[in-house]
């Protein structure tokens, strides 16, 4: 991931109108709202402004970065306004802002929300770096000068205390899940039984979505090989049709580790309990959590190869584990990256 990678071209405002702070930060976030990436932006502003509270995003040197993680947006996003005229942040410096980056982030991403700032801060420092943001006349070079300097840094590094995925299946929701858990800064490895579903994510290097989430998902590995995709991962999402759980349980069950959580997605009439049996029948001698969920987080379509259309994210998508009583540990691991789903009852209950 990089800063180009999360500025929204359609918020980048290069004539801000705002004569203030607060008047600028709700500028910004509307530009977003209007963008489509930001549904509710009533609760952004409420982030934004308790953060305020907290102490100035005026960092001096004519530059502001108000920022806030919040649970209405499911990826970083940026927006960029540009003052000729300056506006008075309360600025640590007491200089007016010419430029604020408006920084939304996921509630459950604080660690790369931080990394985000750092590079931002990283990027000021460059030579000639605000002059140059001066001087550009549309938003397309605003992107490409973020690109272009970016580039000499390298991708952001991603958090270690976020999990390690392998994503197994490259179908709708596959592509949507690993494109998802990618743009949250997670490492994921995608996996398919057939070479030709991802030919076109590894010749990529990754996913392009659209939609409800919008960017390029980098991914860490594409393979048709099962140990090589399990390898170092702590979250298994086997997101196949249910015809498909067997295959999968006698492809990955031999690789997997203890304490692996290996979630169906969704399990679909019995599909943890067929997972199950399976490793017990192939005498699988290690421990790994295995859970369903009532229902695919996602409404989605791929659209071309490599790229997917993320229509809606669900609000609340109930999950289990077989046995029942593993159902808070794995909710409260998966939830701090997806707090999406919601404890079901047991396995049956999501199954039938």
């Amino acid at each position: 991931m990089q800063i180009h990678n999360i500025i929204i071209e359609d918020a980048i405002l290069l004539d801000l109108k705002a004569k203030n702070k607060k008047d600028a930060i709700l500028e910004l976030t509307e530009a977003l709202h209007k963008s489509g990436r930001l549904p509710k932006k009533e609760e952004a502003l409420s982030g934004l402004e308790e953060r305020e509270l907290v102490g100035t995003t005026g960092i001096g040197d004519g530059v502001a970065i108000p920022h806030a993680c919040i649970s209405a947006v499911h990826q970083p996003m940026i927006a960029i306004g540009r003052s000729k005229e300056g506006i008075d942040f309360y600025a640590y410096d007491r200089k007016p802002v010419h430029i604020i980056f408006l920084l939304l982030g996921p509630r459950t991403g604080t660690s790369l929300h931080l990394k985000i700032l750092a590079r931002i801060t990283h990027l000021l420092t460059s030579d000639d770096f605000m002059e140059r943001l001066q001087s550009i006349e549309s938003k397309l070079n605003f992107v490409a000068f973020f690109k272009e300097i970016g580039s000499k840094l390298g991708d952001i590094e991603l958090s270690d205390d976020l999990p390690s995925v392998c994503v197994a299946g490259a179908g709708n929701g596959g592509l949507a899940m690993a494109a998802h858990l990618s743009l949250l800064g997670c490492r994921v490895n995608l996996f398919n039984r057939s070479p030709e579903r991802i030919s076109s994510v590894k010749l990529d290097g990754g996913i392009n979505v659209v939609g409800e989430l919008n960017g390029f998902a980098k991914l860490n590995l594409a393979t048709t090989d099962p140990q090589e995709a399990l390898k170092g991962t702590d979250w298994v999402m086997v997101v196949v049709p249910a015809t498909a759980h067997k295959t999968m349980a006698q492809l990955l069950g031999p690789h997997l580790d203890d304490g692996q959580v290996v979630i169906l997605h969704p399990g679909r009439t019995g599909g943890a309990l067929e997972f199950s049996a399976i490793i017990r029948q192939l005498g699988i001698n290690t421990y790994p959590f295995i859970a369903e969920t009532e229902t695919l987080l996602y409404a989605c379509r791929v659209t071309n190869p490599a790229q997917v259309r993320i229509f809606a994210i669900k609000n609340s998508v109930p999950l289990a584990t077989i046995p029942a009583y593993h159902i808070p540990d794995v909710l409260l691991n998966i939830r701090k990256v997806l707090p999406y789903f919601v404890p079901g009852n047991n396995v049956l209950k999501t199954s039938l």
